[in-house]
């Protein structure tokens, strides 16, 4: 078992399973996780990358930061386009695999570009939107590419003007918006999605 709160870690650690044969399981917020009573023969990688740099309506956030909070932190900052995707467990870099969404959101709208190690060369590559692949529920890291890339950074590209685009019903139906735009909206709506997760 091995925590990983570099990349260079990372690479190290990929490093010295590849030599010593060993398969390599990687773990991220480990909501989703069951391994056996026997244990898993193998290297367990923690996701532990952190990180969230925002720059206007830009933000770079590192695999490891948990998913949640770091919508909280785009909702108070006026930043639209992940509101309605609050209450999701798990962490940042797992949001890219299976093009995570709910209430008519989808992260693929607001990612620009996702960094990753590829496991065969442990060289850091990255991929725009269109080369993500994206498509409901799915990306290329879930279909073709599944198990070869291990994400590291993902960029987002939110809206400032704070305004949420409600498309489902059920969630139009919980807000009342009131024509508010900002950091109230945002909360208005990631009040109601937590409620409606509840």
């Amino acid at each position: 078992f091995a925590t990983c709160s570099t990349v260079e870690m990372l690479r190290d650690a990929l490093e010295w399973a590849k030599h010593t044969n060993h398969r390599v399981h990687i773990l991220g917020g480990g909501s989703n996780v069951v391994f056996p009573d026997r244990g898993f023969e193998g290297l367990v990688l923690r996701m532990d990358l952190r990180g969230v740099q925002f720059n206007a309506q830009t933000a770079r956030v590192a695999a490891g930061e948990n998913w949640d909070h770091f919508v909280a932190q785009c909702v108070r900052r006026g930043l639209a386009g992940v509101e309605c995707l609050s209450g999701i467990p798990g962490q940042v870099g797992a949001t890219p695999i299976q093009n995570v969404g709910a209430y008519g959101q989808e992260v693929r709208e607001t990612i620009t570009s996702v960094r990753a190690i590829d496991r065969n060369s442990l060289q850091e590559v990255e991929f725009t939107r269109a080369e993500c692949d994206f498509s409901y529920r799915h990306s290329r890291f879930k279909g073709p590419d599944a198990n070869r890339f291990i994400i590291t950074e993902v960029r987002y590209a939110l809206r400032e003007d704070g305004h949420p685009h409600l498309r489902y019903a059920e969630l139009e139906q919980a807000v009342e918006l009131h024509q508010t735009t900002g950091p109230d909206a945002l909360n208005a709506v990631r009040t109601a999605v937590l409620a409606l997760r509840g």
